[in-house]
């Protein structure tokens, strides 16, 4: 299939690297918004997600670290069927999760220390 911009396929490696400091910006400010909240289940989700945007900014485990994203915005998504809340929460949960998974399947990109073999 011919493309438009052929060209551009050298910088594949990018586009992971780009979804990686993305999705790090993303947990970052979600730990900061919620470290402070007295419940106990999220400041464990804070800590979880913080420590994994340590692990996307340096590039180290990258599979293991978007599958551990997957599962703790899934679980939180299934948690907060209960409560209220509104569709800004909702898009955030989803655009998490599908980030996470396309590094799965992508992998960790250029700069990383996580490069396959």
């Amino acid at each position: 299939m011919l493309s438009l911009f052929p060209e551009l396929y050298i910088y594949q490696q990018l586009a992971p690297f780009i979804l990686r400091v993305t999705l790090a910006i993303i947990l970052f400010v979600y730990t900061y918004r919620n470290y402070k909240n007295p419940e106990a289940f999220i400041k464990t989700i804070s800590f979880i997600k913080g420590a994994s945007a340590i692990l996307l900014i340096l590039g180290l485990f990258i599979q293991l670290t978007a599958i551990i994203v997957a599962l703790v915005s899934f679980i939180e998504k299934l948690r907060a069927r209960t409560e209220k809340e509104d569709f800004n929460a909702y898009g955030l949960r989803l655009l998490i999760f599908s980030i996470a998974i396309a590094l799965l399947f992508l992998g960790p990109g250029a700069f990383s220390i996580d490069l396959p073999l």
